[in-house]
């Protein structure tokens, strides 16, 4: 490649200074260096051009006609270069982070909350993959898992973050159109229950009541986000951990049929073998605080 000579650079942004400002004076303060010092590059460029850039008078300085020409492409070239920098610390300074979810928590509390978390580290891009069966994460394609479960069915390194309460929900038009309204766990029957696994979660929450009952679902639904919006439409009683439903709470989309709860699995956090990213680490900070 042909090595392209270049006047001086200190000399040019000078002369770049001095002809936007139209003062030499007024140059030297922008750059924080003496008027002495200003004079002195200009006329080293001017030597290395071979011509007058500026008419020097009693009332200061104007650019002569080729001054002006070279002064145009000049102030073009250095935003060109103060562009293609700001751009590259841009790229430099941005991060990603890439979660692999169950569905339910990203619909029902990452989505509600994640603003906060870019209103604190804007330059930090998220990048969210539902996956209703999540077990394990591949670290070629994401950075840390969120899942609903016990520790020992999940691959990785495995951390609780948080233990919710988990209990029957269901919507107030249902409730109303029970015409034997369940008082007590013992009065939900098996054919009320909306399902997300095989009925483990409904026995286990059964056992926690005194009642030891056997529950097969005849339809099992993937994600529990559906059988949220189950619950939500009418068709049966869904049991949830109260972290994910707390707005449908609040405005009673939700209510409680009947009293009992229990903490059935824990919300894990599922991450790779070996160190994280500095934006891993900091989307991890703020989700133990936020939860």
């Amino acid at each position: 490649m042909e090595k392209i000579a270049l006047p001086p650079l200190i000399a040019v942004r000078a002369f770049e200074a001095a002809g936007r400002l139209g003062s030499f004076v007024a140059a030297a303060e922008e750059l924080h260096v003496s008027h002495p010092v200003i004079s002195h590059h200009i006329k080293n460029l001017e030597d290395n051009l071979g011509g007058k850039l500026f008419d020097r008078g009693p009332r200061g300085v104007i650019l002569t006609e080729a001054g002006t020409r070279y002064f145009k492409r000049i102030n073009n070239a250095l935003t060109i270069i103060s562009e293609a920098s700001r751009t590259f610390s841009i790229q430099v300074t941005e991060q990603k982070v890439r979660l692999v979810v169950i569905p339910e928590f990203s619909t029902r509390w990452l989505r509600r909350h994640l603003p906060e978390f870019r209103q604190q580290y804007p330059h930090i891009k998220i990048s969210i993959e539902p996956n209703a069966t999540l077990v394990e994460i591949n670290p070629a394609k994401a950075d840390l898992g969120i899942s609903f479960d016990t520790r020992d069915a999940l691959k990785g390194v495995v951390t609780s973050l948080h233990s919710p309460e988990i209990f029957p929900v269901c919507s107030p038009r249902w409730l109303a159109n029970q015409k034997n309204k369940p008082s007590s766990a013992a009065d939900l029957s098996n054919r009320y229950l909306l399902h997300q696994d095989d009925g483990s979660w409904w026995e286990s929450w059964f056992l926690s009541q005194g009642i030891s009952r056997s529950v097969d679902s005849d339809i099992t639904y993937l994600s529990g986000d559906e059988v949220i919006e189950l619950a939500i439409a009418g068709e049966g009683v869904a049991l949830v951990p109260e972290i994910l439903i707390r707005e449908e709470l609040r405005t009673k989309k939700l209510i409680r049929p009947v009293e009992g709860a229990a903490i059935i699995a824990d919300l894990q956090l599922i991450l790779p073998y070996g160190p994280v990213s500095e934006a891993t680490q900091l989307f991890i900070d703020w989700l133990v605080a936020s939860l």
